[in-house]
């Protein structure tokens, strides 16, 4: 993605640690930081750019089906909010067990109604927050308003997420997080736990992927040391989201996965033959909690265009004990 190449100052864990940080992120802001801070992330790739990629590391999987297998699908394209929510068309019966969400950022249009999206079928809306060191998605924080203020029949759970760039250490980026979401009003114990997205850093749609200067071990030193210290801040264990494509490309060995190992995975898979069987590619064969299957849902009456979608296979208390929401799933069950 297009990002100014940041001068990151080397930040210690120690802050992280800090009462005021851990208070604050986890309750409402002091108001000490200024917003105006942060750059507006302005021209990079959108995420529909990056996926590209994807769809492109899975084109010979995908050509093992035959050209009538669409009708076999059972997250067909384009998926539909709330039909396809509620009916599974390959088994001819009613879904069960599968709970929707999407993923918004400043490329989202405008006029998303957010008030109408659990009527839809949208159980939880995942926001871009950050990028890097010092970035921020201009709508972040209408968005993050927005979901917090939804009234208890139309409640759909809400989360930030991060994109991590090569251009700065985790430890730095984390700090930018933290420090971004503080001044945002924090996280609430009915928010679900932050993201660090770990894909294609590119500039432009055609560009090299910037992570192909940094060795494999250094990567996952990077993404160790954000989740390690917005965990030490949030009180919530941060999940993980990366493609399979990527991490091949760019780490090459599945068994690395493993350095992975107590962190749920969000794992990013548009192909068809993943969507065929609804088990996307990860790596290792690793267990995933949420999976990005397409970027091109349609939800006719809330938004003119086509978004993220996402599911989670489970019951609504699995939901809630997986992504750190206990008090809640009795309210929702």
């Amino acid at each position: 993605m297009s990002i100014v190449r940041e001068t990151a100052t080397l930040i210690t864990f120690a802050v992280f640690f800090l009462a005021p940080h851990c208070q604050v992120l986890a309750g409402e802001s002091n108001g000490q930081e200024s917003l105006a801070s942060w750059k507006v992330l302005k021209g990079e790739p959108s995420r529909a750019d990056l996926f590209k990629r994807i769809i492109e590391a899975r084109r010979e999987e995908d050509a093992k089906l035959s050209d009538g297998s669409s009708k076999t699908l059972g997250l067909k394209g384009p998926f539909t909010f709330p039909k396809d929510v509620g009916f599974d068309d390959v088994l001819g019966k009613p879904r069960t067990n599968s709970i929707f969400g999407i993923d918004i950022s400043h490329h989202t249009k405008d006029g998303l109604k957010i008030g109408l999206l659990r009527q839809q079928g949208v159980r939880f809306v995942y926001a871009k927050a950050t990028q890097g060191v010092g970035f921020k998605d201009g709508k972040f924080a209408g968005y993050w308003k927005e979901l917090a203020d939804l009234p208890e029949s139309k409640h759909v759970f809400r989360g930030a997420y991060h994109f991590l760039s090569s251009s700065s250490p985790g430890a730095a980026q984390a700090d930018s997080f933290v420090r971004f979401m503080k001044a945002n009003g924090g996280f609430r114990p009915t928010d679900l736990p932050p993201v660090v997205d770990l894909e294609w850093d590119i500039t432009d749609k055609s560009g090299r992927d910037r992570w192909s200067d940094s060795q494999p071990d250094d990567i996952l030193r990077n993404v160790l040391d954000w989740v390690q210290a917005v965990e030490s801040a949030s009180q919530k264990k941060p999940i993980i989201y990366t493609a399979r494509s990527w991490w091949r490309e760019r780490i090459g060995s599945d068994e690395k996965f493993a350095k992975l190992n107590g962190y749920k995975i969000w794992i990013a898979d548009y192909s068809r033959s993943a969507r065929a069987i609804e088990e996307p590619g990860v790596p290792g064969n690793s267990k995933y909690h949420l999976w990005q299957f397409t970027d091109g849902s349609k939800l006719p009456s809330v938004y003119p265009s086509s978004l993220d979608a996402n599911i989670y296979k489970g019951s609504e208390t699995e939901f809630a004990t997986d992504f750190q929401l206990k008090e809640t799933a009795k309210r929702n069950d």
